[in-house]
């Protein structure tokens, strides 16, 4: 018996139900997303002790509940917070990955009760102007385990087009710019059909009066 006790100690840890804030704890992370061609900027709400959990920071930076005391742990952890959020949030132009860097001091604010991490984002792209932005999301995964089913909530005005949308985990890529380039051809054939009808008409026209 005593030969198959950590097997079955081993048995009995994997089969245990996860964490209760693993399976009830949820949050939406949101993203405000501006600019022109290549150059994007994000400003990102997180909530603080989920971004503190997920960045593997002790306890004293995710238990922090004094407003003095979370931008003290953001500035202390400055680089393991910002490689935690841009390895999970990116922006692309026409395919290419662009450059994230922080711009300014993390700041905290409150919303619903809930304290949230603001981190300003530049994100210098390369391409040509009139190209195709994409904004991609995959923080707080479930896998991580501290939350489930995160949504980032995005509202964007990206070279002239404004709108909001909200990624999850499966479908987690917002992409502008493709309705003008998908536009392209309805308009010509648009365009075409009103030549077609014009030259018809001028037709029709020149046969009453004959």
């Amino acid at each position: 018996m005593s030969r198959w006790l950590p097997a079955i100690v081993l048995l009995a840890v994997l089969l245990l139900p996860a964490p209760a804030a693993a399976h009830d704890a949820s949050t939406t992370a949101r993203a405000e997303v501006t600019g022109t061609g290549v150059n994007v900027r994000v400003v990102l709400d997180l909530e603080y002790d989920v971004l503190m959990k997920s960045a593997w920071l002790y306890a004293s930076a995710y238990d922090a509940k004094e407003r003095a005391e979370q931008l003290r742990q953001l500035a202390l952890n400055r680089d393991a917070v910002v490689d935690y959020v841009t390895r999970r949030f990116a922006v692309a132009y026409d395919d290419r990955p662009c450059a994230p860097s922080l711009t300014r001091d993390a700041d905290v604010r409150t919303r619903e009760n809930k304290s949230f991490a603001v981190l300003a984002l530049a994100f210098a792209c390369q391409g040509e102007p009139g190209g195709t932005h994409a904004v991609s999301s995959a923080l707080f995964p479930d896998a991580e385990t501290f939350v489930h089913s995160t949504e980032t909530v995005v509202r964007y005005d990206l070279g002239g087009e404004r709108g909001s949308a909200v990624l999850v985990a499966q479908s987690p890529t917002l992409k502008v710019g493709e309705r003008a380039e998908s536009g392209r051809p309805g308009w010509l054939l648009l365009a075409g059909a009103l030549v077609v009808l014009a030259a018809v008409a001028l037709l029709l026209i020149r046969r009453l009066r004959r």
